[in-house]
């Protein structure tokens, strides 16, 4: 059975009590104190001597380790750098040769069509003054053919049996359709000539077009291209340093 309560029992077994629950409580206290002292959390942060001087050398190390990484990094951003430049220039003057190659082309073909052009100018003057030559022959074949006709008209007012088809007669009628023969080769050379004066014309304003291309493209390249690439940067301003 439980023990009756302490307000049952007389003053001299309460009396006798109170140091036994006095013990338990002090002793409950120290329980309660050490167990605080060992949920104490420990501080990782505090060292000794040994591992003080470990994390120094650790510290050292790394960043001595650091350094020469930074330092080799470093040697080859240069090398790169430097080989780029070499590469660069390199090619500039790969690039201003073939400007100056190509300058030379375009200034030769330019030079063969002046030539052209030149022959072409030379042939239509020529064109143009046998073109005036046919006029000027066709127009000289209207008298001698007007002096024919007319003789053929006179001679057809002979009376009676002197209207004969005598020699005269024949000669007149063939120095007629001599001249009419005549002036129609006359006028188809004419115009074969004014077509090939009209192609000439074509074929030239053609080469003068290519001669103003040309002109333009050797403007662009030697006298705009080539006057931006007579210098190139010095290496030390392609690595950077300027």
């Amino acid at each position: 059975p439980a023990p009756p309560p302490s307000k049952w029992l007389n003053p001299a077994a309460r009396g006798a009590e109170k140091p036994k629950e006095n013990d338990k409580q002090e002793q409950l206290l120290h329980w309660s104190l050490w167990g605080n002292l060992r949920l104490v959390p420990t501080n990782e942060s505090v060292s000794d001597p040994e591992t003080w001087a470990e994390y120094s050398n650790r510290n050292i190390v790394y960043s001595r380790h650091q350094r020469s990484l930074s330092s080799k990094i470093r040697e080859e951003a240069e090398n790169l750098m430097d080989t780029a430049a070499k590469e660069m220039r390199k090619q500039f003057s790969k690039t201003n040769a073939a400007f100056t190659k190509r300058i030379a082309e375009i200034i030769e073909a330019r030079n063969c069509l002046k030539v052209h052009m030149a022959k072409a100018d030379h042939e239509i003057k020529q064109l143009e003054d046998a073109v005036e030559l046919l006029k000027q022959a066709i127009k000289e074949k209207e008298n001698p053919k007007k002096v024919a006709q007319t003789c053929l008209d006179e001679r057809t007012r002979r009376p009676n049996v002197e209207l004969c088809r005598d020699n005269p007669q024949f000669k007149l009628v063939k120095e007629v359709h001599a001249i009419d023969e005549a002036v129609d080769i006359l006028m188809q050379r004419f115009h074969e000539a004014q077509e090939t004066l009209e192609i000439l014309a074509f074929e030239k304003a053609k080469l003068q077009h290519e001669i103003q291309v040309k002109e333009n493209s050797i403007h662009i390249d030697r006298d705009k291209c080539m006057v931006m690439r007579k210098s190139f940067p010095s290496s030390v301003r392609l690595v950077g340093y300027i």
